[in-house]
């Protein structure tokens, strides 16, 4: 479990709509809105091998991901890869967000633009990782 403000896309979600931060004494609860749900972030690295797989698979429209994800096998993480995956599914499962990011010059860079998927989208998407 990675922690909220921890995340690089932490500051872009802030912003969306579709997401509301509620801060209190005991740390941040960020909920998708529209069902209520807890939203649980995470970092997961991977291979250069497997990274580039889910590079290639997220830069499709987000209705191909979603249609490639039926049947498609988990991605495998390591526990230190070149690919790091930056992501938050709700508990319910109707919300995802990910964006990844690949290894160069001493930092992590964006790879994708951050993808968001609601209902049975994020569902198939989400567990793929």
């Amino acid at each position: 479990m990675a922690k909220f403000n921890s995340l690089e896309m932490a500051p872009t979600l802030s912003g969306d709509p579709r997401v509301s931060i509620k801060k209190s004494f005991f740390g941040t609860k960020v909920v998708y809105g529209q069902t209520e749900s807890k939203i649980q972030f995470f970092k997961k690295e991977y291979t250069a091998e497997v990274g580039k797989s889910i590079e290639i698979f997220l830069k499709n429209s987000l209705s191909e991901i979603a249609q490639k994800a039926k049947g498609k096998e988990k991605f495998e993480s390591t526990g230190l890869g070149s690919y790091l995956l930056e992501g938050g599914l709700s508990e319910d499962a109707e919300f995802a967000a990910f964006r990844l990011y690949h290894y160069s010059q001493l930092r992590y860079n964006p790879v994708t633009e951050i993808l968001v998927f609601e209902g049975e989208s994020a569902n198939l998407v989400g567990q793929l990782f």
